[in-house]
């Protein structure tokens, strides 16, 4: 195939997925993480229910592999490797975020790996754009030097970089032109793409919350109930962080980008783009801790609440508890720095909810 998403055949018949560590299942360095790159190798291609190899990219050196598993020669293996670090670091594999890190390091595939999203892109790209639009017109026309730099420039495409050539002058000289102009952009899409995500997972977690505190163990044992509900409480504490966490992010942007359309100064667009990227990785981070509980919730869920097993529900919140890995932390929200003008103080997390229901202590 032209223009492989991989130049290595055998990764390129791989399966990626986005792996929270269980105990055992430690790095190199003895750490676990969220969100581990996983590479699942089908022993059938046409078959996957024959079984798999999978590799968690964070447990082994993958230079010395690609040299003694793969026939690739040193150029496919640099930039496969490139892109292997790339998707490990990335909070999720959604197909916006692949488009925008495939854009971001010059890395041209064939449409055909995204083709499956193609019009969820498209409805995505364009409510993205009628959001930076504005800001993009104003400090267009607010600046002699960008506007007459951007005559005959198509405003339907506000996010392309060429509508700010001299875009370092708006922000006062600290960002170069070039890719870091354009992975400022992209990572400002990303983020935008998350906000609308977050408010599409917000009520259905909602839900979730709700279903987890109506769990009920009737016909608990001593031994089983305190696990259950140990197991519960980390769960929903997990979640309701995830959520809480997440919301407060888009509020702390809400507040610059109205700050930016209505103040139009350059130095809070430049603080705008420069922050685009702590926002999306702390943003993405918390969605996918949430749309992996979802996932599984919809697909294991024990059945009505009053009416469950207790060695059903044990089973079930111990594989709950394993999969969304509630025993490690979402990495901490950055405390964003004086806002400018706009606050004196940085901001801080809240306090993780807690069960409503009156669980024991």
């Amino acid at each position: 195939m032209k223009r492989p998403f991989f130049l290595q055949p055998i990764l390129n018949r791989s399966i990626l997925v986005k792996h929270n560590m269980r105990h055992g299942e430690e790095s190199l360095d003895g750490t676990r993480r969220l969100n581990a790159l996983k590479l699942i190798f089908p022993l059938d291609a046409a078959n996957i229910s024959f079984g798999a190899r999978t590799i968690l990219t964070s447990q082994c050196k993958l230079e010395s592999l690609f040299e003694r598993c793969f026939e690739s020669d040193q150029t496919s293996t640099d930039r496969d490797l490139k892109l292997i670090g790339l998707l490990d670091n990335a909070p999720t594999l959604d197909p916006f975020l692949l488009q925008e890190i495939l854009k971001q390091n010059g890395l041209d595939v064939a449409p055909c790996y995204l083709a499956a999203n193609r019009h969820v892109l498209r409805h995505q790209t364009a409510i993205v754009n009628a959001e930076a639009n504005p800001i993009v017109e104003l400090f267009s026309a607010s600046s002699p030097l960008l506007s007459s730099a951007n005559e005959g420039y198509n405003s339907g495409h506000a996010m392309q970089t060429e509508r700010l050539p001299n875009v370092h002058y708006v922000v006062d000289g600290n960002i170069e032109r070039g890719q870091k102009l354009s992975e400022c952009f992209s990572n400002w899409k990303v983020f935008l793409f998350y906000r609308l995500r977050l408010e599409e997972l917000t009520s259905t977690t909602k839900h979730l919350l709700t279903s987890l505190e109506r769990l009920r163990t009737n016909y608990g044992t001593p031994q089983t109930t305190p696990l259950i509900e140990r197991r519960r409480r980390g769960i929903y504490d997990t979640l309701a962080s995830a959520l809480s966490e997440a919301q407060l992010i888009v509020d702390d942007y809400n507040l610059l980008h109205y700050a930016v359309l209505n103040g139009a100064r350059p130095i809070l667009f430049r603080s705008l783009l420069l922050q685009s990227k702590m926002y999306f990785t702390a943003l993405g981070w918390r969605i996918s801790r949430l749309d992996d509980a979802l996932g599984f919730w919809s697909a294991h869920a024990p059945g009505a609440p009053d009416r469950v097993e207790t060695y059903t529900l044990e089973s079930f919140m111990e594989s709950f508890d394993r999969h969304i890995a509630s025993d490690l932390p979402l990495p901490r929200f950055a405390p964003v720095g004086p806002r400018l003008g706009l606050s004196d103080r940085a901001t801080r997390m809240p306090v993780s909810s807690r069960l409503k229901s009156d669980l024991p202590g």
